[in-house]
């Protein structure tokens, strides 16, 4: 390593955070959502927090704000502080508007943040990170903390009907889940983010660029990448779930695809040399490897890639029918946990919503994406 890789580095991202919060030290920020946008909220807290804003839980949105505005309040003055805060609440919410004003009784060095967009699912957000990857902005690595999407509550029918073509015995009973609301990476995780975060880029399609999916990477090695991510943006990534996993694949279907009942290979990256039921999915095309994340529709809740691409890595361990273990994570010493969603290298019948499989070698074929509770 060189000078600025041992010292270098942490002495300007120490500076930076220094500059960043004596800004911001000794302002405080009232906090106030709606019901259906306190995950939201919980976000921004954390976003505000880190650049060194003083945050107040105040109110329910219904309480003080009674035109379903996002408005952000600040005393004569405060113009620049509640810009930063408005910078930040943007980024974080995604394009969100904030009606922004100066209020006169407002004290000094006091802001109010009112939230009342309602976080629909497909709705997006970044967690804040305690210092950047890289003290210069032009060199921040891409989408870090990455993009993620909150799936919502509810409860739905995991695995599939014995009708269901190539339905197997491993994805029976069909069964009622209840699944409490979290948030989903909406993309796999990339190899531009692998590398910023691990120093390196084990992936076997390199030539693939930043923007594709990383890959070739052991249980454990996504296990250091998500501890190392979690130390720096205070947050709990995780892997998720078998039932998080498919609740959010399926995204309110009940066909064999988000797609419906058939796939194409304008829709997901597979081997389109073979058909699924004789439904069209045999198109003649085959990449033959991944492709960027993204380059294919979302499903219904804004995920990109949850069929096809590379197969997902889950937190659940392998059982041959459903017992409870894909409710869970299984974060010991196992040999078999599920993985799901098939990949570029594989026919469309294993890119099905409800197919279960234990592939779990470190190949071209294998990546992941994160999950995170609110």
């Amino acid at each position: 390593n060189t000078l600025w890789d041992v010292y270098g580095r942490d002495f300007l991202v120490a500076v930076s955070v220094a500059t960043d919060n004596m800004q911001n030290k000794g302002w405080t920020v009232s906090l106030s959502a709606g019901g259906d946008a306190q995950a939201l909220m919980q976000a921004v807290k954390t976003r505000l927090q880190a650049a060194g804003f003083t945050t107040v839980d105040e109110a329910k949105m219904s309480d003080v704000n009674s035109q379903n505005l996002d408005r952000l309040q600040f005393p004569p003055g405060g113009e620049a502080a509640a810009r930063r805060v408005e910078e930040m609440v943007t980024h974080t919410a995604y394009g969100a508007t904030i009606d922004s004003q100066a209020k006169a009784d407002l004290a000094d060095h006091s802001l109010v943040l009112q939230l009342a967009h309602t976080h629909q699912p497909g709705a997006k957000f970044h967690d804040a990170m305690a210092y950047p990857w890289h003290p210069d902005p032009a060199k921040q690595p891409p989408a870090l903390p990455p993009e993620m999407v909150q799936i919502p509550a509810g409860e739905f029918m995991m695995g599939t009907d014995p009708s269901e073509a190539g339905s197997s015995k491993n994805e029976q009973p069909r069964h009622l889940v209840k699944i409490k609301a979290f948030s989903l990476g909406k993309y796999e995780v990339t190899q531009g983010q692998w590398q910023a975060v691990m120093g390196s880029n084990p992936s076997y399609f390199k030539q693939c660029g930043d923007n594709c999916p990383v890959e070739n990477v052991s249980f454990n090695d996504v296990q250091e990448f998500i501890r190392k991510l979690n130390s720096n943006t205070g947050a709990t990534y995780r892997l998720p779930t078998e039932a998080e996993w498919e609740y959010a694949a399926r995204a309110g279907t009940t066909t064999a695809f988000s797609t419906g009942d058939c796939i194409n290979t304008q829709q997901a990256n597979y081997d389109g040399n073979y058909d699924y039921n004789d439904c069209g999915a045999k198109t003649g095309v085959f990449l033959g490897k991944t492709a960027p994340v993204g380059s294919y529709p979302a499903n219904p809740w804004g995920l990109y890639d949850m069929h096809g691409n590379v197969w997902e890595r889950t937190c659940s361990a392998y059982t041959e029918q459903y017992d409870g273990s894909e409710l869970i994570c299984n974060n010991d010493a196992i040999d078999r946990r599920v993985v799901r969603g098939g990949s570029w290298f594989f026919n469309p019948l294993f890119l099905r919503s409800g197919l279960r499989s234990r592939y779990d070698v470190a190949d071209g074929n294998l990546g992941f994406r994160l999950a995170r509770d609110f």
